[in-house]
């Protein structure tokens, strides 16, 4: 039976982010905050062995991938870009507060509001899966058995809500930039529905190793899992 462990870790702080304004797939730079927090994360944690690591092109997402796995070929696919905020991207949020678009996008009842110029929340989820599952065949079809993704808050947390168990909506999978977690895809159950098991939230801090990361990893409890338990006798 064929497994391949899937880290998903959130990239560090733009200089979009400190500069305040929206960006989705816009290109940023990680700025100098971003790097100095994960530095100060490499002191103190530890990262996986990874075979690749997955970004997308933009340079946040390729800097923080190269801090954190510096020996490690990156591979770009700019499907795992943000979200495209079309006319919302580069501007900040004084700029827009009166812009009736912009409350209407923001408001709570704004599930199916798209910014002009910008893309569908089922386009975004769809894409980002669309590499995420060819990422995870890959993986089973040359014996790869561990790999590392590092992208957005934003896409992070929809492969997560879309495919992970336990099963939990998008705002239920947040972490602090650098952080992000290990899930577990299994052939046999991925090839029947795509699922992912999330097992352990990394990295793991090099102060507290009374457990080893592979034991975190290759601990099978998860199988006594309701949510899974459920999903297998539908």
């Amino acid at each position: 039976m064929k497994t391949c462990k899937i880290h998903l870790i959130r990239s560090g702080i733009s200089q979009a982010n400190v500069d305040g304004i929206y960006c989705g797939s816009t290109n940023s730079p990680l700025s100098h905050r971003g790097e100095l927090e994960l530095n100060s994360i490499l002191d103190t944690y530890s990262y996986p062995y990874v075979d690749y690591v997955y970004t997308s092109s933009t340079d946040c997402d390729r800097e923080t991938a190269s801090l954190l796995f510096p020996e490690t070929e990156l591979e770009a696919d700019d499907r795992l870009r943000g979200m495209d905020l079309g006319e919302f991207e580069g501007r900040s949020l004084y700029e827009l507060e009166d812009d009736e678009d912009f409350q209407k996008w923001i408001s709570p009842t704004a599930d199916k509001v798209v910014p002009k110029g910008g893309e569908a929340p089922d386009h975004f989820t769809n894409r980002v899966l669309e590499c995420v599952d060819e990422i995870i065949t890959t993986c089973f079809e040359n014996g790869i058995s561990s790999v590392a993704i590092v992208a957005s808050m934003g896409v992070i947390s929809t492969v997560l809500s879309a495919i992970g168990l336990p099963k939990a909506g998008a705002t239920d999978w947040t972490c602090d930039n650098g952080f992000g977690y290990t899930a577990l895809a299994d052939q046999t159950l991925y090839f029947r529905e795509p699922v992912l098991e999330v097992n352990a939230q990394i990295p793991v801090s090099t102060d507290n190793f009374e457990r080893s990361f592979d034991d975190l990893v290759d601990d099978d409890s998860w199988m006594n899992d309701p949510t899974l338990d459920a999903w297998m006798k539908e």
